[in-house]
């Protein structure tokens, strides 16, 4: 008869193996063994009640979440909003964040001030992380200021961080060509293609974005492009920095004026069929 091991209760999980022998080795770990009643329940209903075992120190055991950690998480709370991908790459972002806030000197993550955000952002630019790597760490960073009630000592926009996710999207010398031909191949089979694809290398939006973001706002002095159709439903602000990035924009709005348009879709198409069309007249040029 095939036998169940021990449940194996550790702080961070509680593991059901299911082995052919019956005295299964268990490391030294202390455990619960399983009855009949436990096994009747696990084919009835596919889980286990159980009571969890308590105990201070387990040999060889797992690494225990930090002070900071904890208290950072049980701010945040959980995001059921997201996906389960991106709320481990979130969790996994405040671990590390948290992580770094205690070599500060900081007793507890609420004493997290401007100064600690801009030593953090400057240890990852020594690391040479991505622009995407630093977005996900702005995002993390922002969640844990809303949670302690400090939205002001994150600055709103990445690029005022110094992440500019528009070098994501710049050719390699050799492949400008291949690039301007695509171009014009898009310009060539719709106009609001081609600036699409203009503003995707831009600003370095995603294609959703690029099809939707052409509001502009004034800020000190500055322009920032409203980025539209964000992850999330997440609103986001990116400063337009050359005469190159102005003239793109206001292309944009010529077009949108001229087709008596809300955005770059055309009035015939939806925005799933504006998508559709876009990545596949994208691959075939």
């Amino acid at each position: 008869m095939r036998q169940y091991a021990p449940l194996i209760v550790r702080p961070d999980r509680i593991l059901n193996l299911r082995v052919h022998a019956q005295n299964q080795r268990t490391e030294g770990l202390p455990c619960l063994r399983t009855g009949n009643s436990l096994r009747a329940q696990l084919r009835l209903r596919g889980k286990v009640t159980h009571q969890l075992w308590h105990h201070n120190t387990i040999k060889g055991g797992t690494r225990m979440s930090s002070k900071l950690q904890h208290e950072a998480k049980q701010l945040v709370g959980k995001n059921y909003g997201k996906g389960s991908g991106t709320v481990k790459k979130l969790v996994g972002n405040i671990e590390r964040i948290a992580n770094f806030m205690e070599t500060q000197g900081l007793q507890s993550i609420t004493h997290m001030k401007t100064k600690h955000v801009e030593r953090f952002f400057e240890s990852l630019k020594i690391e040479e992380r991505s622009a995407s790597t630093l977005g996900n760490y702005a995002t993390a960073m922002r969640t844990i200021a809303n949670a302690i009630g400090k939205e002001n000592i994150v600055p709103r926009t990445n690029a005022e961080l110094g992440i500019n996710r528009a070098d994501r999207y710049q050719p390699k010398q050799g492949d400008l060509e291949a690039m301007q031909n695509v171009r014009q191949a898009l310009y060539d089979r719709g106009e609001w293609q081609g600036l699409a694809y203009d503003m995707q290398r831009a600003f370095g939006l995603r294609e959703k974005e690029s099809l939707l973001s052409h509001q502009v706002v004034m800020r000190e002095g500055r322009e920032y492009l409203q980025v539209e159709g964000a992850k999330g439903g997440r609103h986001r602000e990116l400063e337009i920095e050359t005469q190159a990035q102005c003239d793109l924009v206001r292309a944009v709005h010529e077009h949108i004026r001229s087709s008596n348009g809300k955005s770059l879709i055309p009035s015939h198409l939806t925005l799933k069929q504006a998508l559709k069309k876009q990545a596949n007249d994208n691959h075939r040029c």
